[in-house]
């Protein structure tokens, strides 16, 4: 470092000493292409503003987020599959957006309860598209944009409601049919 003597310290001074010692000092720090080894520590907000894209390159295949030491949330390399994990036992996974100027908690993914999708809102879902459930697609919801099919592939498919079930079919025929056979009709 720059030697100031102690009743000539200016801030011109010590921001010099403070630039000399970082260009050229044991804390240099590569100008172009050059390897930076060891870690970076700064005690306040530290920015990084660049005229291009932020790459983030780890060769062990992981970053991870920390706050005060404690390791919060990881995103990883495996197999070329990218991986987002809560690393806090049972802390949820939040997903925020901003919606007329209001910050909003679309989507939380509940790690207590092994991922549970809660949706702040609606979920929709495009034509011809397939809502399954069950490791064999035992429940399946569909809609073509004209017609809709709820499908039980395995066992019954039962309704339990506390009040009166209501069924309001603008067609005005039920038909009742037995593998695609016509059965009946009300």
């Amino acid at each position: 470092t720059a030697a100031i003597a102690d009743d000539a310290v200016t801030a011109a001074k010590l921001a010099n000493s403070i630039n000399t010692d970082i260009a050229t000092g044991p804390a240099a720090l590569p100008k172009a292409g050059g390897t930076m080894t060891g870690n970076i520590a700064h005690a306040g907000d530290f920015t990084l503003d660049v005229g291009g894209d932020i790459i983030l390159d780890a060769d062990g295949g992981d970053i991870i987020f920390k706050d005060g030491g404690t390791s919060f949330g990881k995103v990883q390399n495996s197999s070329s599959n990218m991986i987002i994990e809560s690393l806090a036992v049972d802390k949820d996974i939040l997903f925020y957006g901003n919606d007329n100027s209001s910050s909003v908690l679309a989507l939380t993914l509940d790690m207590s309860e092994a991922g549970t999708a809660i949706f702040n809102h609606d979920i929709q879902m495009s034509d011809l598209s397939f809502l399954r459930m069950g490791a064999g697609g035992d429940l399946i919801a569909y809609s073509d944009g004209t017609h809709a099919l709820i499908n039980a592939n395995n066992g019954n498919l039962s309704f339990d409601v506390a009040g009166d079930m209501i069924i309001d079919i603008d067609g005005g025929d039920i038909y009742l049919n037995d593998g695609g056979t016509g059965r009946g009709q009300i």
